[in-house]
């Protein structure tokens, strides 16, 4: 019985114990009602529930409703004529229960309205929290969840991460070049592929593939691709299959970034940043000693 409760919608649960408290009311009216006790009272709890479950105009009928009941136990259990109804303290009652039930209703329905709104805008700020102010890009938290999410999934692909050569990197006050690499690089993408900045001038794509030799083949497409618009922009890149997390991967293809950049004469390794590169080839020989084993 519980779990069948506890299945139903808020409305539904907030409806069914109107209902229970209906017949409840109408219980303790015929058995227990005096002048002054106060067991009417009730009623307006049945109201109130039926009222912030649907709105105002349904909450004034369930102040009717609760009216007739309370008239129908004083006639039926306790000799009252039919002439309550239409008698001062009839009317008040039913004033009151039907104010009462659509003032709730109302304010039921607006505060539904609100939430329903703020959970909108929260969507919405959720999403630009994740997007590079200057691109529209997503930016490195939306790039972590699109990989995780990748990930998660279980289907073969591709991250890049590339960046121009030092002498042609903008600064990150360059909003006009940084937004036509961007949309140069949006070009060269298919509709299910995404695209990140992660730094200054550093961007990262996500794309789907069936196989790690892909990865390899659109590096050096992209980089062809975006010469020819006047774009100089290296690659590395990294398969699914090269980390368990976003941060594995991008190492992976940060490493792979350095070491073209290194045969393309765009970088000179120093003693810190050559073990980037490095670490790629060490953690590649750990995981076959791993899987040998």
């Amino acid at each position: 019985m519980e779990r069948w409760f506890t299945s139903l919608g808020i409305p539904a649960q907030l409806l069914l114990c109107s209902a229970a408290t209906y017949v409840v009311s109408l219980a303790l009216l015929l058995l227990y009602w005096q002048p002054g006790r106060g067991v009417g009272g009730m009623l307006y709890l049945a109201i109130v529930l039926a009222a912030m479950a649907t709105g105002p105009f349904a909450g004034a009928a369930a102040g009717v409703l609760a009216c007739l009941l309370y008239w129908i136990a004083l006639i039926a259990g306790h000799g009252r004529t039919v002439g309550i109804v239409f008698s001062v303290p009839g009317l008040i009652h039913l004033l009151g229960f039907v104010a009462v039930g659509a003032i709730v209703g109302h304010f039921a329905r607006l505060s539904r309205r609100m939430l329903g709104e703020s959970l909108h805008l929260l969507d919405d700020l959720l999403v630009l929290a994740r997007r590079d102010v200057v691109t529209a890009a997503a930016n490195a938290s939306g790039l972590e969840a699109a990989i995780t999410t990748r990930l998660e999934q279980r289907r073969p692909f591709v991250l890049l991460v590339g960046s121009p050569p030092d002498t042609e990197r903008p600064r990150s006050t360059d909003e006009a070049e940084l937004c036509r690499m961007a949309a140069a690089l949006q070009q060269q993408l298919a509709e299910t592929d995404e695209l990140a900045r992660v730094g200054d001038a550093q961007f990262a794509l996500l794309a789907s593939c069936s196989h790690a030799g892909e990865g390899r083949e659109l590096g050096p497409r992209l980089e062809r691709a975006l010469d020819e618009l006047g774009l100089r922009i290296t690659f590395g890149w990294a398969a699914a299959s090269d980390g368990a997390s976003a941060l594995e991967l991008y190492a992976a293809a940060a490493a792979r970034l350095y070491a073209r950049r290194s045969a393309r004469n765009e970088w000179e390794p120093t003693a810190v940043t050559a073990a980037l590169v490095e670490d790629l080839e060490s953690r590649r020989r750990r995981r076959a000693r791993v899987a040998a084993n």
